[in-house]
Formats: structure tokens, C-alpha cells, sequence
């Protein structure tokens, strides 16, 4: 089946017969993954947005676990986008024990931005963990935001952070750099993060 995988007909197959067997079909793909066949990134989303869709929150931590902790592979970041799109459409999902530090950990260590967009994706769905620890996340995400040695994708990455939660007690700092001195990504970011400030006096 794999040899015709770049066919959409043949990747609908592939899914029409996966409910029982699909983690399986994931691990295949997975193990034949080349980021060259475009029809390989796609199958990998279907199939994990799938997982995240319907499967018990016990199979998508472990999948959460394998995308963020195997050494980065060139599937990574469709895993976990995938599981994330899946996620997203369900009502009440519960993340398991310390997902949600994971993905934190994993958004601020990986030095890949595809890794790292993908963990904010799922930060997004699952939500930030509800302990001590956020405050130090949001300082680390403002420290690398204004840090100018940092490259322009980190620090867009880290203003995007900040404004997943109230960014209010940060918006001296973000109207800071709303700045012509800043790049354009930067400002747009600032400038969306000061949008999600529920006052509107600003």
C-alpha cells in the first residue's frame, strides 16, 4: 500500500481500514517517513489528527511523549501538528499528568521552529499547566521576546507564548516593541498579543 501512498485514493484506503489498526499504520509510516514525498506529511496529520480526534488521552500522551522526546526526526512536527488538529475538536479533553509541562519544556528547548509551532499548536488545545511554574515560563518567554541576540523566529514564537494566557501584566514590555526599530513579524506579534488583552484601554 505504502508503494502508492503519494495517490489520495490509496491514502483514503489506508484510513478507511485504520480504526481498529491505527497505531500500527502510524508506526509503519512513521518508519518509511521522507519528508521529499509530500503525501508522507499529509498521511502522518490525517493519521495522527485521527488518534487525536477519538483515542484515549493515555494513547495521544504517548504519542505527545514520542514526537517531543525522540531525537528530532523529520516526522516530528506533522505528529504533533496532527494530534493537535485532532484535539482541537474535542469538547472536554483532559491532558495527562505532565503533558502540558512537557510541551512547555519542549516549546522553549527545541531549536527547531517546526517542533516548536507544533507545540504551541497543542499548548493552544490543551491549555498551560495550572501551577507556579507559569510564572516562570511567562518571564522566560518575555526575556527571550525583548532579548535582540535571539532570532527573529524565537522571539515572535515567545511573544505568541506570552499572549496565550491574560498578557495584561506584560503589555509596558510589548507595547515596547511596537517599535520601527523592530522587525515586522515582531510588531505584528506585539501588536496581536496586546490585542488579547480583554481591557480595552491599552
Amino acid at each position: 500500500m505504502f508503494d502508492n501512498i503519494k495517490d489520495e485514493w490509496m491514502q483514503l484506503a489506508a484510513l478507511s481500514g485504520a480504526v481498529k489498526t491505527i497505531n500500527p499504520l502510524l508506526n509503519t509510516i512513521l518508519d518509511s517517513f521522507e519528508i521529499e514525498i509530500p503525501a508522507h506529511t499529509l498521511l502522518v496529520k490525517k493519521i495522527s489528527a485521527m488518534i487525536g480526534r477519538s483515542s484515549p488521552p493515555n494513547l495521544i500522551h504517548q504519542l505527545i511523549e514520542k514526537g517531543i522526546n525522540t531525537k528530532e526526526r523529520e516526522w516530528n512536527a506533522p505528529l504533533l501538528y496532527g494530534l493537535a488538529q485532532g484535539i482541537s475538536s474535542r469538547k472536554n479533553y483532559l491532558p495527562v499528568g505532565s503533558e502540558q509541562l512537557l510541551l512547555v519544556n519542549a516549546f522553549f528547548n527545541s531549536n527547531t521552529p517546526e517542533i516548536q509551532n507544533a507545540c504551541f499548536e497543542l499548548l493552544k488545545v490543551v491549555g498551560l499547566p495550572k501551577s507556579r511554574s507559569n510564572t516562570a515560563a511567562f518571564k522566560k518567554a518575555l526575556d527571550i521576546a525583548t532579548d535582540l541576540r535571539q532570532t527573529e523566529n524565537k522571539r515572535t514564537a515567545a511573544i505568541h507564548f506570552i499572549a496565550l494566557e491574560n498578557p495584561a501584566p506584560y503589555s509596558e514590555q510589548l507595547k515596547k516593541l511596537v517599535s520601527p526599530n523592530e522587525r515586522l513579524s515582531i510588531q505584528m506579534a506585539a501588536v496581536q498579543a496586546l490585542g488579547a488583552i480583554p481591557d480595552t484601554t491599552i
